[in-house]
């Protein structure tokens, strides 16, 4: 049976509801299918009481209890989804969030498919997604509250009737079987994975033709790395290795095959103040406490986003984010960890601490969230930011080779052995301030390499070659280049990963880049149409194609 909850309450980061004054609380897939009509859930503490606070006359049951062989709806879907936010969405009325899922202790397969620390930001996905009902069974009748409650209750002791009977109680149960089958690729970049949502979607297309599916799955595993997960309640169980055109054949099956193998797939609870003659200053005490619980659950959901930005950050150290240094990565580990023990400490409180000292807890933990979000884009400012004479290592965009040693002076490119690298500013050491691009501030820059000392890379007259110079025998400014960023012209800042054009100071209508054959460094006049010969990449001198 699944040992986690799951609540039609989304109190995760997404949807910004609550728990406050919701009526009505669905637990899909309960950890206990067993529980008792008319036992309670505190949707304080988001706890199960396990006592009994309302009596009740009789069940009645859609088939009248017999066997469960006609369904009373079933569903298939498969999906393909191009992001993790976006195969969230079909989640929003169903979000993890109780004690055992949403506050983190949940090991079950189903809540490790949709938390957030599984799902990254290079995962393409296409969901399998069953669900059938085959019976409904509900309390009817007159229901009341239990003789120990009602005098519980009539004597003002709410506090501690909440704590030991809750404020909902369990009033309807709903039979049947879900399965999700899960389809993960990882990408090992962004720009590959808008590729691998392609072939998936075509994947899906494919459906129906056994030939062409199997061709187009063999395409779409080529792209990245597959995973699959399969979980699956109220029938048959799956055998054997997970195989995507199996486990499809498995899913229209079992669907058949539920009755006689079906299980509680839904638990509705009812709030307590709902029945006949309850206080109303019960109900506003009942309020006020929900909306502590919702002010500490809005905070452990900002720390689980503190945790995914980082999760997305290590997916994404060795393509679009390789000038994070191992020192800046360790620093961003430093903050999860501390996020976690943060979660940790809070839903211990959260299920501990009297539910009158929630607010403090609230008090004590409010903020929290977003200053280790802040720490994380220090972390990363600190780390993309350029400063001038900071090393680096210039890669030709959209391509795998970069700036080299020269030849004979002449400036070369090459897929290996790219050459350090460093810019310094003309006419001023520049060691104090981040280089701003020359659409700003018209800043001018020498290219040099700790490799030759002494010598800059320069433009030579009468030739469209690049050399590089000893700076006591030339002109400068024909060794002097201004930045434009490629894409935006307003930015401020010059940062590992951006892309921009260097233009010679002397000759401003010549861009520093190389030739047809991609092997040569040569400028180019900034009337060319072929924006991939002088378009430059900044990275990381310790994360070049070696570390790929």
């Amino acid at each position: 049976m699944f040992l986690g909850l799951l609540l039609q309450v989304s109190l995760l980061a997404y949807g910004g509801a609550s728990v406050s004054g919701k009526k009505v609380i669905s637990e899909l897939l309960p950890d206990d299918g067993n529980a008792d009509y008319g036992t309670g859930f505190n949707s304080i503490n988001l706890c199960r009481t396990n006592t009994q606070p309302v009596v009740y006359e009789k069940l009645s049951s859609r088939t009248d209890n017999s066997l469960k062989s006609n369904f009373i709806s079933q569903s298939f879907q498969m999906k393909h989804y191009r992001s993790r936010d976006e195969l969230k969405t079909e989640f929003d009325n169903a979000e993890i969030t109780a004690t055992e899922s949403v506050m983190g202790t949940s090991k079950s397969k189903f809540t490790k498919i949709l938390s957030d620390n599984s799902l990254s930001v290079l995962d393409s996905f296409i969901l399998v997604d069953i669900d059938v009902v085959t019976n409904v069974e509900h309390v009817q009748g007159r229901m009341s509250l239990a003789p120990a409650a009602h005098s519980l209750l009539m004597a003002g002791n709410y506090t501690d009737f909440i704590s030991q009977y809750g404020t909902h109680f369990l009033r309807k149960k709903v039979f049947g079987g879900k399965l999700l089958f899960l389809v993960k690729i990882k990408s090992f970049s962004q720009q590959e994975k808008a590729k691998v949502d392609d072939a998936m979607e075509k994947l899906i297309g494919a459906i129906g033709n056994d030939a062409d599916f199997k061709r187009r799955m063999e395409t779409a595993k080529k792209l990245g790395r597959l995973e699959m997960s399969l979980f699956s309640v109220g029938g048959p169980s799956y055998q054997g290795d997970l195989e995507f055109d199996k486990v499809i054949d498995f899913a229209l099956d079992f669907i058949g095959k539920i009755p006689g193998y079906e299980e509680v797939i839904e638990n509705e609870y009812l709030g307590i103040w709902s029945l006949q003659n309850i206080p109303r200053d019960f109900v506003s005490a009942i309020f006020r406490y929900q909306h502590a619980t919702d002010g500490i659950i809005d905070i452990f959901s900002g720390l689980r986003e503190v945790e995914k930005s980082i999760s997305d950050i290590g997916y994404l150290r060795f393509s679009e984010m390789s000038w994070l240094s191992d020192a800046g990565w360790n620093e961003l580990k430093a903050v999860d960890r501390d996020s976690k023990s943060q979660r940790s400490s809070l839903q211990r409180r959260l299920q501990s601490e009297d539910i009158a000292n929630l607010q403090s807890v609230k008090s004590q933990y409010d903020g929290i969230d977003d200053t280790l979000e802040e720490e994380v884009q220090e972390i990363v400012l600190k780390e993309k930011r350029y400063t001038l004479k900071s090393e680096m290592i210039l890669k030709l965009s959209r391509t795998n080779r970069y700036m080299s040693s020269p030849s004979n002076a002449y400036a070369k490119v090459s897929p290996y052995y790219p050459l350090t690298m460093y810019l310094e500013k003309a006419g001023g050491d520049g060691y104090s301030h981040p280089l701003r691009f020359v659409a700003l501030n018209n800043e001018v820059v020498h290219l040099r390499s700790p490799d030759y000392p002494g010598q800059l890379l320069c433009m030579a007259k009468n030739s469209y070659y690049v050399f590089w110079y000893k700076e006591t025998g030339v002109y400068l400014p024909y060794c002097s280049w201004t930045l434009q960023h490629a894409e935006d012209p307003r930015k401020q800042f010059l940062e590992f990963g951006d892309e921009f054009v260097l233009t010679n100071l002397y000759w401003d209508s010549w861009l520093l880049g190389v030739g047809d054959d991609l092997n040569w460094v040569e400028t180019r006049r900034s009337t060319d149409p072929d924006l991939q010969k002088y378009t430059w990449k900044m990275e990381k001198p310790d994360y070049g194609p070696t570390r790929h």
